[in-house]
């Protein structure tokens, strides 16, 4: 197995899971040194910063969990670690993708639509552009959700998930969007993965129909509550003939929110 793993160092790199891999580490050292294991604590100490160097994270499951993360606390590690001068939002209004009303420019949005609904008829060519144009999936899983639709999940190397979607047209919208805008901004491919997650929620948000049924995406007002149970969700875009979510306005970067408001 490849020990270095790119999609979570260099350009990639996690910061807040670096800060708590690098928290932990002190932390067990600590506590070696409490019960007289210094010289294991100086071993320890030396390892994990080494691992976390090269690795990325020493503690498995890391990058995950700080993923989950709120966006304004991911955002402050981000604005010093992001090699562009543009927030996700200011970068696609400067290229003309996106409108100031955040909605899509038509020609951005036919481009991602017509390719979006050869993706979503095709599983398997879309399974291959996954797979391509996110540098960190070696393997794509679908399952069937109780709805009836399909649960898209996408793993790296080590078989952790990065990225799900709940229905095969969000993973086509996200598929067909990473293609784009890797031929439309000049910095994609430097730009950090939170950069990419918030310049494709972005897209979702301002993309006018639904590539598998054709029909234009509603914005609901109220609120919503999830059917586990989870957060309440405001200005939801969704399908309703399909029956999945596009994009909450929670997913959003926060300047996108504010303009919004």
């Amino acid at each position: 197995m490849r020990y270095q793993n790119p999609a979570y160092t260099g350009q990639n790199r996690c910061w807040p899971c670096a800060v708590l891999n690098i928290g932990l580490t002190f932390l067990f050292a600590g506590v070696l040194a409490g019960i007289g294991r210094a010289d294991i604590a100086i071993f320890a100490v030396i390892i994990g910063t080494i691992v976390i160097g090269v690795r990325g994270y020493l503690v498995p499951g890391t990058p995950t969990l700080t993923g989950k993360l709120p966006e304004s606390v991911i955002s402050t590690f981000w604005k010093t670690a992001s090699p562009s001068a543009h927030s996700a939002t200011e970068a696609l209004i400067a290229s003309e993708v996106l409108n100031d009303d955040l909605i899509l420019a038509k020609a951005s949005a036919d481009r991602i639509c017509e390719r979006a609904e050869v993706l979503v008829a095709n599983p398997k060519m879309l399974d291959t552009v996954v797979l391509d144009v996110f540098p960190d999936a070696v393997e794509t899983t679908v399952r069937r959700s109780l709805s009836g639709g399909e649960n898209w999940f996408v793993s790296n190397v080590e078989q952790m998930t990065t990225r799900q979607w709940e229905a095969r047209p969000i993973a086509a919208i996200d598929a067909a969007s990473a293609e784009y805008l890797s031929t439309i901004l000049s910095d994609w491919e430097v730009r950090s993965d939170h950069d990419r997650m918030m310049l494709l929620a972005l897209v979702r948000y301002g993309l006018p129909r639904c590539p598998s049924c054709k029909t234009p995406y509603t914005e609901l007002d109220a609120q919503t509550v999830t059917c586990c149970g989870g957060r309440s969700l405001v200005g939801s875009r969704r399908c309703e003939s399909c029956e999945y979510a596009l994009v909450d306005s929670n997913d959003l970067p926060l300047d996108a929110r504010e303009d919004e408001e």
